[in-house]
């Protein structure tokens, strides 16, 4: 019986969204994002279909790959809108690096990805409202490569 029991996830294993940190790189400077309150990162796969003679199922194959992602927070200075704006001036856009690290219980580890060539579709200057909230920002993003740094050590 105990060997069916340790088939099962321990409650203790889910990561907390509470248990990450994510920083920037740009220019060979990192910044943490201590205002970030969400941040998603995916890539998508393109696939083509495939029919075969003598199948009825459909097939699919991989053709490219897409990184896109999301990320969100409170207005607390004015780094990210600095940077940003400087495609106005020179057309160059911008682009940097986003390190999240995801820290898993004492048998887990961490687990640290990092995603390059971040770059904002757009750029976050005003958002204001007369209510009672705070002041936050959210971009949409776009990727061009994304590695494991540090996979998480074990299971559970």
């Amino acid at each position: 019986m105990s060997d069916q029991i340790s088939e099962f996830m321990d409650g203790q294993a889910p990561l907390s969204t509470k248990s990450a940190k994510i920083v920037l790189r740009r220019d060979g400077h990192v910044y943490p994002l201590i205002q970030c309150t969400k941040f998603k990162a995916k890539v998508e796969k393109k696939k083509e279909t495939v029919q075969t003679l003598g199948s009825f199922m459909k097939k699919h194959k991989a053709t490219s790959a897409e990184g896109t992602g999301s990320m969100g927070g409170y207005v607390i200075d004015s780094e990210l809108l600095k940077t940003e704006l400087g495609i106005i001036r020179s057309g160059q856009d911008s682009r940097f690096s986003a390190i999240p690290t995801l820290y898993g219980n004492e048998n887990q580890g961490n687990q640290v990805v990092e995603i390059d060539e971040v770059s904002l579709d757009d750029i976050p200057i005003a958002d204001l409202e007369s209510d009672d909230g705070l002041i936050e920002f959210e971009s949409d993003f776009t990727f061009d490569d994304a590695h494991l740094v540090q996979a998480f050590s074990g299971k559970q």
